[in-house]
This record gives structure tokens, sequence and C-alpha cells, in this order.
């Protein structure tokens, strides 16, 4: 075998299933594009959009519902598995934001003229942001401990795999305060809609599947449960007066000074049923995700911040949210039936947080079409 690598236009494997399986096939690579859809709102600590909070300016309390609204995200997503081994498989997945548009809106109640404390949150808080760009870069391996993939032939009608993600933060964060650079009069970073965080992560995982047949049909159960370790890292902080009273907006980023920032760990379980409707052709899948984390961590100049940045009254960054699937898979990838010149599956896919279960957190619903083709190389 020499050491050129070309691709195939068929798969020496005869057949595999659309998703029921977390590796791929040595030599094999999948490449994967998916354009998502996504309109979310930020759920508080009632489940309800947004949160309170009251702030007293010039001696008058205004007591307001401050809402954040994120809609019409597209996401394309790239997705690249090479099949380094039958048990170990390599990943890469890489996003791009084709556009991010947020809508902040507030509604102000006070015994006095509601006007200056709006004209305020609206300089600070522009009610119309929007961007688009690269997101994160996300290296990934995934390793075979027991059983077999379904794609295999074989006995065993499980598997049990393990996982180690590197997400390195490629995506644009939050530019520094600047007071003298302004747009139309306003700095800046108000008028920024970062689409990262700047924060790397490291996510262990262990999932796994259970197959059968039923009436010649393959029914199968996947799980999943991982936790998602994120770094310490430099970040320039959100300027806002809400957590301070009357001081200027330079004697709040010098208040602040340099800021590192520890984002929470959390941990992520999922439960997925799967059957197939059309032998090798049609799969109809359902699952449901729960996420949970910790209390994010600020180091500042600051306590006060750092504490009002963590949690305060009707708002946390301990966060908990519940995600529930629906995919259809058209599967082109038997090489006696397939059609075209090219094996590939199709995936049209739906998600929407649960009511009632989801704080502290944007969430809302999504729906995707993915693209996915294999190739046999060496």
């Amino acid at each position: 075998m020499n050491n050129k690598y070309f691709f195939l236009l068929f798969l020496t494997v005869k057949s595999i299933y659309t998703q029921t399986f977390f590796t791929v096939p040595q030599n094999v690579w999948k490449f994967s594009v998916t354009e998502k859809y996504s309109n979310e709102k930020w759920k508080g600590h009632d489940g309800k959009p947004g949160w309170l909070s009251s702030y007293t300016l010039n001696g008058i309390k205004y007591n307001f519902r401050f809402n954040q609204n994120k809609n019409k995200m597209n996401l394309r997503s790239y997705a690249i598995d090479y099949g380094l081994t039958n048990d170990l498989t390599f990943s890469l997945r890489i996003a791009q934001f084709t556009s991010v548009s947020q809508n902040d809106s507030w509604s102000i109640k006070s015994d006095s003229s509601t006007k200056p404390m709006d004209e305020l949150l609206s300089m600070y808080y522009p009610k119309e942001r929007s961007s688009k760009g690269i997101g994160d870069l996300m290296l990934g391996l995934k390793y075979l401990l027991r059983g077999d993939p379904a794609w295999k032939t074989s006995k065993a009608k499980f598997s049990i795999f393990a996982g180690v993600d590197f997400v390195m933060p490629f995506a644009e964060d939050l530019i520094g305060f600047k007071s003298n650079d302004l747009i139309k009069g306003v700095p800046k970073q108000f008028l920024q809609l970062p689409l990262g965080e700047g924060v790397p992560k490291v996510r262990i995982k262990s999932f796994g599947e259970f197959y059968t047949r039923y009436k010649k049909r393959l029914v199968n159960v996947n799980w999943s449960l991982g936790i998602n370790l994120p770094m310490r890292n430099q970040i320039n902080p959100r300027i806002t007066f809400l957590w301070i009273q009357d001081a200027s907006m330079d004697s709040i980023s010098q208040s602040i000074g340099d800021v590192i920032y520890k984002k929470g760990p959390s941990i992520e379980a999922l439960i997925s049923g799967q059957i197939e409707i059309i032998p090798k052709k049609l799969f109809v899948s359902g699952d449901v995700t729960w996420e949970s984390s910790l209390r994010d961590k600020y180091h500042s100049n600051s306590p006060a911040w750092n504490d009002w940045m963590t949690k305060r009254n009707n708002y946390d960054t301990r966060s908990i949210a519940v995600l529930q699937s629906v995919r259809i898979n058209y599967s082109n990838l038997d090489q006696s039936t397939y059609i075209g010149p090219f094996p590939f599956e199709i995936e049209i896919g739906s998600s929407w947080n649960l009511p009632f279960l989801t704080y502290h957190k944007f969430a809302g619903t999504s729906i995707w079409l993915k693209l996915s083709s294999y190739f046999q190389a060496w």
C-alpha cells in the first residue's frame, strides 16, 4: 500500500447506519456542513425572558425588567471526522456565524419620569446590535472502549466510548473599553456583539449506544455524559453603570481594571432513541439534553463588581437547561442502492428548550439542515 492519499467515491464498508455510531472506520473521512437558524431569549430566574432589577438615579428609584433577545442567529458549521483506526477517530469542528443580532429592551417603572433612565440604558445597551464571523475551533478524539458500533457486523449489541475535546477561542470576543473610541457618540464597545467568550475549554465525555433489530429494522438508544472544564483567561470587562451609583464611564473602567475570568464548569447528559423507518434509508430520532453549569468567577480590582457579575438579585451565572430535539435522516450510504456519484446523508432537525426547566441562560428554538458525505482514503 503506498503512502499517497486519494478519495474513492464509495465506501469499502458495506453499510454505515446514520446516527448510530460515534466513530468512523479506519481511513474513512466524514465531511459535514450544517446550516442552522436559532431564535433565543434570555431566561431569567423565574423562567421568563430577562431579569428584574432596580437602580437609583439622582435620588429617584427605578424598577425595571431588562430583556436580552438573541434572534436571527444563522450558523454554518463544518465538521471533519477521520478514522485513525477502527476504534480511534479524530474530529475537527469550526463554526461560522453568518448573521447574529441581539435586541435589548426594557420596561421601567418609577414614581417620576422614566426618560432619564431610558436614555442611560439606551447609551450603555443599544437596542439593536449585530455581528458575523468565525466561531471557536474544536479538536477532539473519540476512542472505543468496549463493544462494537452499529456499523460493524458483530454479535455485540452495544458500544462504549470515551472522548476528549479542546475548544480554542477563535471567535471574536469583547473589545476593550475606550471612552474616546466612539461611533456616533457612543463608545464602540457598547455597539459590539461578541461571538465568543475568549476562554479555552476542555471537554471530557463518555458515551455509547445499545442497539438491536425489531422486524428487520434497527433500533438503538444513545447516551452521553460529559463535563466541560473552562480555563482561566484575561478578558475585557463589559462596562455598565448598573452595579454602581453616580459614576462616569471612565471611573467605572478604572475601578474594575484588568479582569481574569473563569467560566463555571458544567455537566451535560443526553439520552436519545432512534428507529429505522425504511431499511438503510430513513431514520427518525429524538433526544433530551440536560445541562447544569456552576457559577462563573471574576477577579478584578473591585470585589463589589466581581460579586455583581457573578450573582445578584434575580440574576445568576449558575444555570440549568433542558433541551429536546427531533431529527429525520435520509441515508444514501449503501453501495448497492445509493443514487448519485457519491454517498451522502441528509439530516433535518429541530430543537427547543422545555419551558420552566431552563434558567439564567439563552434559550429558544432551532432548526437545521445537515449534509454529510463519506470517502475512503489510504
